[in-house]
């Protein structure tokens, strides 16, 4: 997987906040934590990370969150209307992120993938994230869970 395939979130804190390593499992302090993760969404006081398949990734007090700086490189204020902007943003670039897939749609996905196509192809053509790509692929299982 490239660098450009990769959804990093960066979420700056106004004081260090815990987290915990991924690989290793070990707790540190940070005032930033880095997130591979798709999207965001403010549950009553608390932000919560989610990849595309609605996996939480982390979540914060959203008073703890001074910015989150998405893939993009926009840096917002975690504020209802900034999350409201930034599905706005990606319902723009991707028209059937998260809508249901059609049994059609899954068989043209199988058909354009066995021929080669890659991610970011079967993105543009389907109107979907990369993300929302690769969890189909995954759950059609043409890919492994880890890829």
């Amino acid at each position: 997987m490239s660098a450009k395939d990769v959804e990093q979130i960066v979420v700056h804190f106004n004081k260090p906040v815990m987290g915990q390593d991924p690989l290793s499992k070990e707790l540190f302090n940070a005032d930033r934590h880095k997130l591979i993760a798709t999207w965001a969404r403010q549950d009553g006081e608390t932000t919560i990370f989610l990849d595309d398949d609605s996996v939480i990734i982390a979540s914060w007090n959203t008073r703890e969150i001074k910015t989150i700086q998405w893939p993009t490189g926009q840096q917002v204020v975690p504020t209802a209307a900034a999350f409201a902007n930034r599905m706005e943003e990606i319902k723009s670039k991707f028209p059937n992120a998260w809508s249901a897939w059609s049994p059609e749609e899954d068989q043209k996905l199988i058909e354009e993938f066995n021929s080669g196509l890659k991610v970011r192809k079967l993105s543009e053509s389907h109107g979907r994230t990369r993300g929302g790509i690769k969890s189909r692929l995954r759950k059609l299982e043409l890919i492994k869970m880890d890829e």
